[in-house]
């Protein structure tokens, strides 16, 4: 029910997301405060009503919000894979077209392996969280 429209910048690349203070049913923490994540957006929202934000970045306030004890929203992706990247890169490269602040090249988007890792465990770890209150 909330309300979503272009953000002011793209965020296409690797950026940090900040760990809000709020912690949902603790269900963020085990994950540092400062985690360098995904991106692929143009878009942002406000939160829903009764919603508390977990995450933000400094191109866009709300990457993420609990909702209850139930619900977790991500605007950024921890899910992605390299080749899930390549073919970002194939199929929607234009996004990336005219640059902007947070918009990676697709050499900086591919050039480090060891975030792939870091950023799966952060999933890991938050799924996890989740699932013990379940």
């Amino acid at each position: 029910g909330a309300k979503v429209y272009p953000n002011k910048h793209k965020e296409i690349g690797w950026f940090p997301v900040f760990k809000n203070e709020f912690s949902c049913f603790n269900c963020t923490r085990y994950l540092e405060r400062e985690i360098l994540s995904f991106h692929w957006h143009g878009e942002t929202f406000d939160l829903p009503e009764g919603a508390d934000r977990l995450y933000s970045s400094e191109a866009t306030p709300n990457q993420g919000f609990s909702f209850g004890e139930n619900v977790i929203a991500l605007q950024f992706h921890w899910e992605v894979k390299r080749e899930n990247i390549e073919k970002m890169l194939q199929f929607s490269g234009d996004d990336i077209k005219g640059g902007g602040k947070y918009v990676q090249t697709p050499a900086e988007m591919l050039k480090d392996e060891t975030v792939f890792k870091n950023m799966n465990t952060n999933l890991d770890k938050l799924l996890h969280s989740f699932t013990k209150k379940i």
